[in-house]
C-alpha cells in the first residue's frame, strides 16, 4: 500500500523557459514553460515496487526575470493532476483516486511564488501550494541560468528545482 506517512511529492523541475509574447515594460520578461523540453517528475514511496516514480504530462506555467536586478523576480506552475503517468498503468489510477491527488475533485496543483530570494549559486522560492485542496506555505531551493539564446536563437533560461512534502 501507498505508505500515508511521507510522499516524496517532490517535484523535480528540470524546467526550460521560452519568452511569453509580450514582455512588461517594467524592465522584467516573462518567460513560460516550453512543455516539450520541460519535466516535472513525481515519486511516492510504495511498499511493493520501492517507489512509485511518474511524470505529469500537461502543465504550464511563466517566470518573469527582472533584469534591473537581474534575477528571477517570481515563478507560477499549474499542473494537471490528472495527467500523471509512468509505467505503472494501475498505479497511475490510485494516484489519481480519492485516495492521494483525488483529481475529480481537484484537479490541478498550482504554485505561485511570493518571493524569490537569491542566494550566492542558487535562488529560493516562497510561495503557496495547492495541492488536494489544500494550500500550504513551502519554500525550495532552485538553480536557473540567465537569459541566454538556445541552438534556434530563442531567449531562454533553464532551471531546476526541488520538494519534496510530507503528508504528516
Amino acid at each position: 500500500c501507498i505508505s500515508n506517512r511521507k510522499i516524496i511529492a517532490l517535484i523535480v523541475l528540470g524546467l526550460f523557459f521560452l519568452p511569453g509574447l509580450i514582455p512588461s515594460a517594467a524592465a522584467a520578461h516573462s518567460y513560460r514553460f516550453d512543455s516539450h523540453s520541460s519535466n516535472i517528475h513525481g515519486a511516492i514511496r510504495y511498499t511493493v515496487i520501492g517507489q512509485y516514480k511518474a511524470e505529469f504530462q500537461d502543465f504550464a506555467g511563466s517566470l518573469s526575470f527582472d533584469d534591473a536586478k537581474g534575477m528571477i523576480a517570481s515563478v507560477a506552475l499549474n499542473i494537471n493532476a490528472a495527467s500523471v503517468k509512468s509505467k505503472y498503468p494501475k498505479l497511475d489510477r490510485i494516484v489519481r483516486s480519492k485516495y492521494l491527488l483525488n483529481v475529480a475533485e481537484y484537479p490541478d496543483i498550482i504554485f505561485t511564488s511570493k518571493q524569490i530570494v537569491k542566494t550566492t549559486n542558487a535562488y529560493l522560492a516562497k510561495g503557496l501550494l495547492k495541492i488536494h485542496g489544500i494550500e500550504q506555505e513551502i519554500s525550495f531551493p532552485f538553480i536557473a541560468t540567465a537569459p541566454n539564446k538556445d541552438d534556434k536563437g530563442r531567449n531562454v533560461i533553464r532551471a531546476k528545482g526541488t520538494w519534496i512534502m510530507n503528508r504528516k
